[in-house]
């Protein structure tokens, strides 16, 4: 991706990180335009939803394309309501993300034209943005840890845990995929999911992603 993008004439790649704190902190003194963020990172990392809305809460003026293999139409409209202006599929050529993130950088939005239904349910959120929460804010301030990020729903009452298996869920993630990036075995992600779905009154994934809402505006 990296060659791809400094081989543009009009893209310079001012920085590439690993981990998403290192970004943030990157950020603090230096700008860049558009950040193209992977939506799913490793274990202990900030991610997802939460990045975007880190990252909107402290650095407005950059625009962001998300990069994920979780390519679902709930995942377009999570990250277009967190703060995202594109959506780039991992199955999508990379010439294709050049051309996404001139668009963003115009000021426009962007989302994988091969979702179908996903673009036109995204678009009518792009652009409608969630203030972040106060829990957010000091996170992108690497003052608080990642468990703060259950403050992004106070209307829930969840436990951070059970809201981190939810988001996942949301993004397309089984539960096998979930118990590795947080490090923990498949039946205790189960045992939090069907907690959170008992606290929640529901009883289906098809219940829980009619509900989506919920977990994304505070």
């Amino acid at each position: 991706m990296r060659i791809c993008l400094s081989g543009q004439p009009d893209i310079e790649v001012v920085g590439c990180f690993e981990r998403s704190r290192d970004l943030l902190q990157w950020m603090r003194k230096n700008r860049a335009d558009v950040l193209v963020l992977d939506y799913s990172l490793g274990p202990g990392e900030i991610d997802g939803i939460a990045l975007i809305r880190a990252i909107r809460s402290r650095f407005a003026g950059s625009r962001i394309v998300i990069s994920s293999s979780f390519n679902a139409p709930t995942t377009v409209v999570l990250t277009a309501m967190a703060g995202a202006s594109g959506f780039f599929s991992k199955e999508q050529h990379l010439s294709e993300l050049v051309g996404a993130i001139r668009r963003v950088n115009a000021g426009g939005t962007y989302c994988d034209p091969s979702l179908g239904m996903g673009v036109a349910v995204a678009s009518t959120h792009l652009g409608m943005h969630a203030p972040p929460s106060a829990a957010e804010c000091a996170e992108a301030d690497g003052t608080v840890d990642g468990n703060c990020r259950a403050a992004l729903s106070p209307k829930l009452v969840l436990s951070p845990r059970e809201y981190d298996v939810l988001r996942c869920c949301l993004a397309g993630m089984s539960l096998m995929d979930i118990a590795h990036k947080f490090s923990r075995s498949p039946k205790t992600i189960s045992t939090q999911k069907n907690a959170a779905y008992r606290k929640l009154g529901i009883q289906s994934d098809i219940e829980l992603f009619g509900r989506f809402q919920d977990f994304t505006l505070a």
